[in-house]
């Protein structure tokens, strides 16, 4: 799932190389807001993943329904636009959202293996 996650922030940063330099100021914006925010539930997947924390894994698992709105918004922007850069502008797009996602998946591991030591503890 890092690896995954990696290869997104590696698709993101060639991606970006790409990007028209005259993108619509709105738009930048709501690419940053998704991608701070898909940063942040990676974020506390991640330190669920540290420290065993429950809180930081429901965190990271309860944000992503508002960042899918905004996402959904941004992805609906995308579909109107026309020209060279849209291509590589919608792979941008789409890492991010997978990331958001896949650390979603990270926070429910997080999530079993602290349900796992608690139920091996509970049996000694």
């Amino acid at each position: 799932m890092l690896e995954r996650i990696g290869d997104h922030a590696q698709r993101i940063a060639a991606g970006s190389l790409l990007l028209d330099k005259k993108i619509d100021p709105a738009l930048m914006a709501s690419m940053e807001t998704a991608s701070t925010q898909a940063l942040m539930i990676f974020d506390n997947a991640f330190a669920s993943l540290l420290n065993g924390s429950f809180d930081d894994a429901n965190n990271a698992i309860d944000a992503i329904a508002d960042f899918d709105a905004a996402f959904d918004k941004l992805g609906e922007a995308l579909r109107t636009m026309k020209g060279r850069g849209v291509f590589a502008l919608a792979g941008v797009v789409d890492s991010i959202g997978r990331t958001a996602h896949y650390s979603t998946d990270l926070a429910e591991i997080a999530i079993n293996q602290v349900a796992a030591r608690a139920s091996s503890i509970n049996r000694q």
